[in-house]
């Protein structure tokens, strides 16, 4: 199995902690040459300063081993096993051994400073395991291929895989016989240009005789067409004097017009005035006459309550029967003109027929 070694230690005395940190490491069994094995050594390991440290130097890397790990010289299991030793000098040393896979491809093993620390995945081809150092990427669909399973094509020979290989390749083909068939169109056209061409020049020649003749044509029709408007333009002269002349006409009778509806309206204002005066006289002489016969009605009104009142005396004064024989004989008067033969007759209550305005007795049954 394949290991890595992490070495974090506090040191004073980089050179007496560096001879007994390797042997720490020789008594893991992690077979660890610090000169040769580890490039940089613990002289070279970054440092930085911690704040629950201060004042004290603080160093801490990882660095590949590319010796095989014996598990039985170890007490415990290799994986992510972690010891902390401390040195003669004071100084505190953490040795962490992680597992740490091999790249079966490239023999490539992941360090701390890889991303990710781990193989990246299966060829989808062959299903060997790979590593961010030997992982190839489909170009068109993104598949992880190794590097013997990787096929190159396209004008920068990308990466792909067969299936997607297959369809550059058609893909390519298909461009090149686009291209073969855009030659041909080319040189078609070409034939086609130089054919337009020679039908151009031959159409430019019978164009300018046709325009030479339309020109004719049209110089001969501006002169019609100026011989016509400046006829246009005398009717139009006249047209408008004549209608200057009927709209001076217009007004004058519009004038006559308004005078003529000035003069009714004085005449009708005139009229209607006689008329109310007349109307204003009229029911003066109908107030005074609907007086006199409100008058008239009343003195009839009166002579009537009076005959009433006598009729009422007649009645309570004889009798029924007496009354019937009266008014039988006065029937039987051939000359009621004459006189009633009930005049200045005693009533029995000491008053006359005829009272002071001289009523008769025929007056009240009338």
């Amino acid at each position: 199995m394949v290991v890595v070694v992490t070495v974090e230690g506090v040191t004073v005395s980089r050179n007496s902690d560096r001879e007994q940190v390797q042997e720490i490491l020789d008594e893991l069994g992690a077979d660890v040459d610090l000169e040769e094995d580890i490039r940089s050594g613990v002289e070279g390991l970054d440092e930085f300063d911690d704040s629950e440290l201060a004042g004290v130097d603080v160093s801490s890397t990882e660095v590949s081993i590319v010796k095989e790990y014996d598990p039985e010289v170890s007490s415990e299991s290799p994986g992510d096993y972690t010891r902390e030793f401390l040195l003669d000098s004071g100084s505190r040393v953490t040795v962490t051994i992680k597992k740490r896979p091999e790249c079966p491809n490239c023999g490539y093993i992941p360090l701390q400073d890889d991303e990710p620390v781990s193989l990246t995945g299966e060829c989808t081809e062959c299903g060997t395991r790979v590593c961010p150092s030997c992982r190839n990427n489909c170009a068109a669909c993104g598949t992880i291929l190794c590097s013997g399973c990787t096929m190159g094509h396209g004008s920068v020979n990308e990466t792909y895989c067969p299936i997607c290989r297959q369809d550059v390749q058609d893909e390519v083909e298909h461009e090149r016989e686009l291209d073969k068939r855009e030659q041909r169109r080319l040189e078609r056209q070409d034939r086609v240009e130089q054919e337009l061409n020679i039908r151009s020049q031959s159409h430019s020649e019978e164009m300018d005789r046709v325009d030479r003749a339309l020109e004719e044509r049209e110089n001969r029709r501006s002169h019609e067409l100026s011989k016509e408007n400046k006829e246009l333009e005398r009717r139009r002269q006249e047209h408008s004097e004549r209608m200057d002349k009927l709209e001076h006409q217009l007004d004058e009778w519009k004038r006559k017009r308004e005078d003529e509806r000035k003069s009714l309206d004085a005449e009708h204002d005139r009229a209607m005035e006689m008329f109310e005066a007349q109307l204003k006289e009229w029911r003066t002489k109908k107030e005074m006459e609907r007086q006199l016969d409100q008058d008239s009605h009343q003195e009839d009104m009166d002579k009537l309550d009076k005959m009433v009142k006598l009729a009422e005396m007649i009645n309570s004064a004889e009798d029924t029967e007496g009354i019937r024989d009266r008014l039988t004989a006065a029937d039987r008067d051939p000359f009621p003109e004459m006189g009633n033969q009930f005049s200045g007759m005693d009533l029995g209550d000491g008053s006359n027929t005829d009272d002071e305005e001289g009523y008769s007795y025929d007056e009240v049954f009338e």
